[in-house]
């Protein structure tokens, strides 16, 4: 804890509370605060260490670090002043450390930060989570509190007991589930593709939407089926934006072999072996659909053409969002740590700005709003995230 018992003036003595009326300014000084993150081996992560640093007072802040950390990791600067990545030496595990300097760029003064990092082995996939992976998955965000709170679970207590009371519900749950993939914490790209990481599930080359599959895959196989769920056979008809039968739809289930395609009638039957699954529904130029299936034996799924809303890149300043849109889009990007360089190479793409409603995904709901500010499109304050995409792709 951090306190100020500086005096808002001038005191001269015990009996004395101020010198007349003269006043003088406190000028602090820079306080580096230790810095801490975990990650599994071989796999990098993003520190913003100034973060913690200059909330008591205002100032004009710069820093610069070491490039390699005590046991030979790297470390280089992703974005903004602050915003560093750590990548540990290959087949690294322990504790690691590198150092920063903060300088008061008005006054030259500096202090010298230390960050350091937990890099574990792959947790082993059994059972269904763990504390570790819950405590890994929280580091030092508030991931573990926003899903117990959406739950309305307790928020008190240590890291550890926070990670314990969310496993006892997930497993009562089976896991997360689809509205807290659609519309909770998870919905958070960084959330999201953390927890694939804490979970051993890493994969550079999944996207988004495809990192909401590994997890329910996940789940599946450690966590059981949804309690509940009954249905092995789906009987299914797919229809356009106008409700006209869809025939030639490929309908699947995503880490299987099993799948079939609708017939003229738009009508398919699916044995999914066993209950609690999710089918991916695909046709060209379209928007894929994924639905869970749990008690519903016969289901319609309306297939949405894939529009696309223009947005103004320099309302993202984010670089890891411009560079997962790109990545999505694959777009190779020769300097992809150069924010107007991203966004360049993503303005000469086939779709240049305009996004379809997966991109969307990928924003934060405050630049979401944004864009729903700009088109004038009323919004709630406490809309989620699909309702926000939703106002806008209504219009």
């Amino acid at each position: 804890m951090i306190a100020d018992f500086s005096l808002p003036y001038q005191s001269c003595c015990l009996d004395i509370p101020m010198c007349g009326d003269v006043g003088f300014e406190y000028q602090p000084l820079p306080f580096a605060k230790p810095d801490y993150a975990i990650t599994v081996i071989d796999v990098p992560v993003e520190i913003d260490v100034m973060i913690n640093d200059t909330g008591l007072f205002d100032g004009n802040y710069e820093i610069d670090f070491d490039a390699t950390s005590g046991q030979g990791g790297s470390v280089i600067l992703v974005s903004g002043k602050s915003l560093l990545q750590y990548k540990p030496k290959a087949g690294f595990t322990g504790f690691d450390k590198f150092s920063y300097r903060l300088k008061d760029i008005d006054t030259g003064m500096i202090d010298t930060g230390v960050v350091t990092i937990l890099v574990k082995e792959p947790v082993v996939l059994e059972g269904c989570y763990s504390v570790d992976i819950l405590v890994c998955w929280n580091g030092d965000t508030d991931y573990l509190k926003l899903a117990l709170k959406a739950r309305g679970l307790s928020t008190t207590g240590s890291v550890s007991e926070l990670a314990t009371r969310l496993l006892k519900s997930l497993r009562v749950s089976h896991g997360f589930t689809e509205d807290e993939l659609a519309n909770g914490v998870l919905v958070d790209p960084a959330a999201r593709l953390q927890l694939v990481t804490c979970a051993g599930l890493y994969d550079s080359d999944y996207n988004y939407p495809q990192q909401s599959q590994l997890i329910r895959d996940y789940q599946n196989a450690n966590c059981g089926p949804v309690a509940g769920c009954t249905v092995t056979v789906i009987n299914g008809r797919v229809v356009d934006s106008n409700r006209t039968p869809f025939p030639g739809v490929t309908i699947t289930v995503p880490g299987t072999t099993m799948g079939t395609i609708t017939d003229v009638d738009g009508r398919f039957r699916l044995d999914i072996g066993t209950s609690g699954k999710a089918i991916r529904v695909q046709a060209a130029g379209y928007f894929q659909a994924e639905v869970f299936v749990c008690k519903e034996s016969t289901i319609e799924i309306v297939m949405i053409p894939i529009a696309r809303l223009a947005i103004d890149f320099g309302l993202i300043e984010d670089i890891r969002v411009l560079a997962a849109i790109a990545k999505a889009r694959r777009i190779s990007i020769v300097t992809p740590d150069d924010r107007n360089a991203v966004i360049a190479a993503l303005n000469r793409s086939e779709a240049a700005n305009n996004l379809h409603r997966d991109e969307f995904k990928l924003l934060t709901n405050d630049m979401i709003k944004a864009v729903l500010e700009k088109m004038h499109i009323e919004f709630a304050s406490n809309d989620k995230k699909e309702e926000l995409i939703n106002r806008l792709f209504a219009q």
